[in-house]
């Protein structure tokens, strides 16, 4: 059948109802997942970094139930995994993706970004942006988020299946869409009942902007300077005056009160875990960027709860403040780079203690899995000779660093009795070598199975059964063009929506040049990744410097209130 010809179909109620029928058993088998068996190796608490030990896992209604360092009996009908069949493994916690924008992961890295802005107000407007970017997601072929069967939906599944490939078991980016893939394939953070609770967490692009920072610099600061006057007694006759402020201004002030509320409504007294922002996005350099957070802060923003995604204009009285605050960073180094050519100083963030996590971002300028991201972050901490970037702490930044930014580590981030079942296993080299190591350099053909909530999503062939749309991640026509494909055979993806052949054919329908699952056949992806620390691609950073409005004043200003304060 043919793509435009599969579409039509999709429109159809029978169509729809079938769609519908088969999400619903996708969640049912993920609630009443089978018990299993397995058995793999962990760091060891007593040299974590030196040597593995063997572990025992029973998992039960989506939970691991037992650990132990010894075999012990199940019943008869309990699923095993054992050594046996696999070969040793590293079982490890679900890697957890704080930064991402799930439905743009269909779209391939954006050929006119290196390096060159100073923050992210300067290609957002960009024409060649618009065109390659944002503009095919406007396609009306693609449907509506209200429908679960639409391509618009789809887009979301194929995104969280590329991310399943990668070891990562919960993602971050889904935003209002959560109709889509509720409850079906990795755990959508801000979806609370995939985590079986009654909070969530929020997302937002961001909560602040140099429009904002005109009008506070315009209307607010002055008359808070030299009237002594504090920011609700500014602000009030500004919002009851008609005529005071235009449309723009008045919808940010609105925004900034729905912002404030989700404070009030933070653990433990309310139903919210967090929210998670972009903010100081761009270089450490650029003059709007450094004043980002400070900005934030004076708004009463920069709060606990709150969880900052790049964070790179923060300098060390700003992390400071975040730490005291226990607010979260989340460091994509890879979009920094191509973007920005600067990225977050860990060591910085480290000094100071706090708590760093991993995001991969969107494929127009990120990584394709958290997999990939540990890979950037690790090879740019080395060419900054970033000594105190150990692959351990590499790694708790994909697993309990994002844990206890969600305010989930108690049930997230380890494998610890009681812990939901969200577990990668990855092909142990040695038992008597890092683990860590071997983990944050490991690649997709490594990963032997990729477990949510006790269900597998993504095995390899030996353990991959017939059910739930079973079908490989890589096709044979891949195989046959790329040796590095080959080595994904027998990547089986499981218990998704749709088989993946059909999803992908979906896909192509509309997005032409559809971005890859995997970067095995991604020549252009493997080219930048490659080169990326190069003087070549420093060469190719455009130069000329992209006007910027001077913030001067604004910054003299956020400093007197400061110092009056």
């Amino acid at each position: 059948m043919a793509a435009g010809q599969k579409f039509d179909s999709m429109k159809t109620p029978f169509f729809k109802v079938i769609s519908a029928f088969t999400a619903t058993l996708a969640l049912t088998c993920s609630a009443v997942a089978a018990s299993t068996y397995i058995e793999g190796y962990e760091p060891d608490p007593a040299k974590s970094e030196h040597r593995a030990r063997k572990i025992y896992l029973l998992i039960e209604e989506g939970k691991i139930t037992k650990k132990s360092l010894t075999p012990f009996e199940v019943s008869r009908e309990t699923k095993k995994i054992l050594e046996s069949q696999i070969g040793k493994v590293i079982l490890s916690s679900g890697f957890i993706d704080l930064h991402g924008h799930l439905k743009y992961n269909v779209i391939p890295l954006w050929s006119e970004a290196h390096g060159q802005f100073g923050n992210r107000f300067q290609w957002r407007g960009m024409s060649g942006y618009k065109k390659s970017v944002t503009g095919p997601l406007n396609n009306p072929a693609l449907g509506e988020a209200s429908d679960a069967s639409s391509l618009y939906c789809q887009t979301y599944q194929y995104a969280e299946i590329k991310a399943l490939a990668g070891g990562v078991t919960s993602v971050q980016g889904i935003g209002q869409d959560s109709t889509c893939t509720k409850g079906i394939l990795a755990r959508n953070v801000e979806i609370e009942e995939d985590y079986n609770l009654a909070t969530d967490a929020k997302a937002s692009m961001e909560i602040v902007n140099p429009e904002a920072a005109v009008l506070f610099s315009e209307k607010v600061f002055p008359s808070m300077i030299q009237n002594k006057k504090s920011m609700n007694e500014v602000l009030e006759p500004l919002q009851t005056t008609e005529g005071a402020l235009n449309s723009r201004q008045t919808q940010f002030l609105e925004s900034l009160k729905s912002y404030l509320g989700y404070f009030t409504r933070m653990l433990p007294e309310g139903d919210l875990r967090g929210l998670i922002v972009h903010l100081s996005e761009g270089r450490s350099t650029d003059q709007y960027n450094k004043l980002e957070y400070k900005f934030a802060n004076k708004l009463g923003l920069a709060k606990k709860g709150l969880v900052v995604i790049h964070g790179v204009g923060m300098d060390e009285k700003d992390l400071a403040d975040a730490a005291s605050k226990n607010i979260s960073l989340v460091w994509s180094p890879f979009s920094n780079l191509i973007l920005y050519g600067d990225t977050l100083n860990p060591e910085l963030a480290f000094k100071h203690n706090v708590n760093v996590t991993l995001g991969s971002d969107w494929t127009p300028s990120g990584t394709k899995n958290l997999l990939d991201e540990v890979k950037i972050a690790r090879r740019y901490a080395q060419s900054k000779g970033m000594t105190q970037v150990t692959d351990k702490k590499l790694y708790e930044m994909m697993t309990i660093n994002p844990a206890k930014a969600l305010r989930l580590a108690d049930r997230l981030g380890r494998l610890e009795e009681g812990f939901l079942a969200d577990i990668v296993a990855i092909r142990l080299k040695s038992t008597k070598t890092n683990p860590y190591t071997q983990i944050v350099t490991a690649q997709q053909s490594d990963i032997q199975y990729v477990m949510v909530g006790g269900e597998l999503k993504v095995a390899k062939t030996n353990i991959a059964t017939e059910q739930n749309n079973t079908d490989s991640l890589v096709t044979k026509e891949q195989i046959d063009q790329s040796l590095g494909c080959a080595k994904l055979s027998e990547q089986q993806v499981m218990n998704s929506p749709l088989k993946l052949s059909e999803l992908v054919a979906n896909m192509k329908s509309v997005f032409p040049q559809l971005d890859s699952l995997t970067s095995c056949n991604d020549e252009n992806y493997r080219s930048v990744i490659k080169n990326l620390f190069s003087k070549e691609w420093k060469a190719l950073m455009p130069q000329e410097k992209l006007d910027a409005k001077n913030y001067d004043r604004f910054a003299e200003q956020l400093e007197q209130i400061n110092t009056r304060e």
